[in-house]
């Protein structure tokens, strides 16, 4: 059984709405995806893919018991708050390295984040996160946090595999400067590319 990812165009309406610092590599929580969710009561899910260097370099194995190299473990975590300032906040205290947005290739932002807006969630990310700016952008059309605790069979990571994807034109290429060009145009609104999870037997 595997799950294969399939990249598709969604046009809907928007409402309107880092450097490198002196912590060691091994003191740091490396985010390479981010996604964010809206729960059915408001609330905002901040969901991430994490990559933890390994000091040692010995054990290789995630806290999931899959291993994902000889280098680090990735593990994903999940929190929710009232806002995205809130969410922000809980995900550090929740790890116990501090959290570094510098290397995110990826921001999901799920189906039902997307329809409410993405105004708010963009604007912080791009004021208060240290974020890159050519960041791709994704929309699940279930959850991210479901996109993100996938495993790709070939690529690295889901992050890598969704990268590749839009370099080679499978889907739209939008970043996040592209989105946040978009939002402020006249007709408020964004081409982004979705992510579908097919489940099947054989390739």
């Amino acid at each position: 059984m595997m799950r294969r990812i399939r990249l598709l165009l969604l046009v809907f309406p928007l409402l309107a709405a880092g450097c490198w610092n002196a912590h060691e590599v091994n003191d740091l929580a490396i985010i390479t995806a981010a996604g964010v969710d809206l729960t059915e009561d408001g609330q905002i899910e901040m969901s991430v893919k994490i990559y933890l260097t390994s000091p040692s370099g010995g054990d290789s194995s995630s806290m999931s018991g899959q291993p994902t190299g000889d280098k680090g473990t990735s593990v994903v975590r999940s929190v929710t708050g009232i806002n995205m300032a809130d969410a922000a906040s809980r995900l550090q205290k929740e790890i116990s390295r501090k959290v570094f947005w510098g290397q995110t290739d990826v921001f999901l932002f799920g189906e039902r984040m997307a329809r409410a807006g993405l105004e708010e969630p963009l604007d912080f990310l791009l004021r208060h996160i240290a974020s890159r700016e050519r960041a791709h952008v994704f929309v699940s059309d279930s959850t991210a946090m479901n996109v993100l605790k996938l495993s790709p069979p070939i690529d690295r990571s889901v992050a890598d595999a969704l990268v590749a994807m839009a370099d080679q034109q499978t889907g739209l290429n939008i970043s996040m400067k592209d989105l946040a060009h978009m939002m402020v145009g006249k007709s408020k609104a964004a081409v982004l590319p979705i992510v579908l999870i097919h489940e099947g037997i054989g390739e």
